[in-house]
C-alpha cells in the first residue's frame, strides 16, 4: 500500500452525549450513526465498513471532514496511522468474520458537553466568543444514564473491546448531575465483562468531592488526568478562566493522598501541563512544584512527555505521572486578544521550548 491509512475509523470512535457517533474527536462533520436509534455495535462493525474501504483505497478526499483533516494531510505529522501489521490483522479478522481489536484503541464517551471553565486553548472558550456557535451536530447537554448503560451492555454482548474507554470529550465530566451513577455503572459492568483495561477520565478537578474521589478509586484500571497547566495563580487565571486555583491544587493533593490509603495496582494519576504561550517559561516551576511535593510525601513519580513509559504497577503507592503535552495541532486559541490557528510545527516548537526550560530534554533531542 502506497499511502498511509488514518487509524481513526479503526481505533478512535467517539460517542457524544446526545448519542451521535463520530470516527474520531477531530471530525464532527461525519456522523457515523446515532445510538439512540441503533446499536453502537452495528454502527461500528457494519456501517463504518464502507468508509474504511474508502480510506484503504486512498479516497479520503471523498469523505466529509477527512478531506480537510490536518492530521491526514499534514506531512509533518507522523502519528495516527495504521501500521502494516495492524492492516494485515484487520484484513485477516474481516476475512474470518471476527471483530478487530488493536493496541491503543480508545472509545471516547462524553458524559457532558458543558464545562465550568473557559480555557484559552479549548473549544469551550471559542464558543463563548461573539459570532461563534455550537456545531450543527453538537450542543450543550449531558448523556442519559440509561443510554450510557445500554452502550456498555452492547459492548459486552457484541464482544467489542477497547484498550481504553475515556469518559471525556469536549466538556467537564463532573458537570453531569449523575456522574456518580455513571462511575458506578462503568465500575460494575467493566468488572464483570472486561470491556477495557483502562478507564480514563479528564478533569480540571474543581468539582471533585470526597464521595466522588472514593468512587473513582473503586474504578479498576483508572487513569485520571488532572488538567492543571500552571502552579502560579496568575498564569492559571490566564489559561483556565473561571477556575479556582487553590481548590484545584488542593483537590489533586487530596485525591493522591486518598489513593495512597486505598492502593490499587491499576490506577494511574496524571497531573497535566499543556505547554502553550502563557506557561512556556513556567514548565520548570510546574515540574519542581509537583516533584518536590510528591517527594515530600514519599511518593514516586514518572515523567510522561512524548512516548508514554508506563511503570510497573506498584501496589503500595499510587502511580503518579507528571505529564507534559503540546497543544493539539489545529487548535484555534486566543493569543494577545486575537483568535489564532496553531499548527503542528508551531505547537511542537513551543513544546520543545518548554521542556528545555524545565531541563527535561537537551537541545539535540532527536524526538523533535
Amino acid at each position: 500500500m502506497q499511502h498511509k491509512v488514518c487509524s481513526g475509523l479503526w481505533k478512535t470512535p467517539v460517542v457524544g452525549y446526545n448519542g451521535l457517533v463520530f470516527p474520531c474527536c477531530s471530525n464532527i462533520d461525519l456522523v457515523l450513526g446515532d445510538i439512540t436509534k441503533e446499536k453502537f455495535s452495528s454502527i461500528w462493525l457494519k456501517k463504518a465498513e464502507g468508509l474504511r474501504k474508502l480510506h484503504l483505497e486512498g479516497k479520503v478526499d471523498t469523505i466529509i471532514g477527512c478531506k480537510d483533516c490536518s492530521f491526514i494531510h499534514d506531512k509533518t505529522i507522523s502519528t495516527g496511522y495504521l501500521t502494516d501489521e495492524e492492516l494485515a490483522a484487520y484484513h485477516e479478522a474481516s476475512s474470518k468474520g471476527r471483530n478487530f481489536s488493536f493496541n491503543g484503541a480508545i472509545l471516547m464517551i462524553e458524559p457532558s458537553s458543558i464545562c465550568n471553565l473557559s480555557c484559552v486553548m479549548c473549544l469551550q472558550n471559542t464558543l463563548r466568543k461573539p459570532g461563534y456557535q455550537w456545531h450543527h451536530t453538537r450542543g450543550p447537554g449531558h448523556i442519559d444514564v440509561g443510554l450510557f448503560a445500554s452502550l456498555l451492555y452492547d459492548l459486552a454482548e457484541s464482544n467489542i473491546f477497547f484498550e481504553r474507554i475515556s469518559l471525556f470529550w469536549q466538556g467537564e465530566p463532573f458537570m453531569h448531575p449523575k456522574i456518580g451513577t455513571i462511575l458506578d455503572l462503568i465500575t460494575q459492568i467493566n468488572k464483570k465483562n472486561k470491556l477495557s483495561y483502562i478507564i480514563e477520565i479528564h478533569t480540571n478537578g474543581i468539582l471533585l468531592n470526597e464521595d466522588l474521589m472514593r468512587k473513582l478509586l473503586q474504578v479498576e484500571g483508572l487513569n485520571i488526568i488532572f488538567s492543571q497547566d500552571a502552579v502560579t495563580p496568575k498564569t492559571y487565571s490566564i489559561l483556565r478562566q473561571g477556575g479556582d486555583f487553590e481548590k484545584s491544587i488542593q483537590n489533586i493533593k487530596r485525591f493522591i493522598s486518598l489513593a495512597k490509603s486505598v492502593p490499587n495496582p491499576g490506577h494511574a494519576i496524571r497531573i497535566q501541563c499543556i505547554v502553550q504561550f502563557a506557561n512556556v517559561n513556567e514548565t520548570k516551576v510546574f515540574y519542581n512544584y509537583w516533584k518536590d511535593w510528591l517527594t515530600s510525601k514519599g511518593l514516586r513519580y514518572y515523567l510522561d512527555m512524548i512516548e508514554k513509559s508506563d511503570p510497573p504497577n506498584h501496589q503500595d503507592l499510587p502511580n503518579v505521572y507528571l505529564q507534559f503535552k503540546p497543544l493539539t495541532s489545529g487548535t484555534y486559541m486566543e493569543i494577545d486578544g486575537q483568535m489564532q490557528f496553531v499548527g503542528f510545527e508551531r505547537a511542537r516548537k513551543l513544546f520543545k521550548e518548554g521542556l528545555l526550560d524545565a531541563g527535561l530534554i537537551t537541545e539535540d533531542d532527536k524526538r523533535f
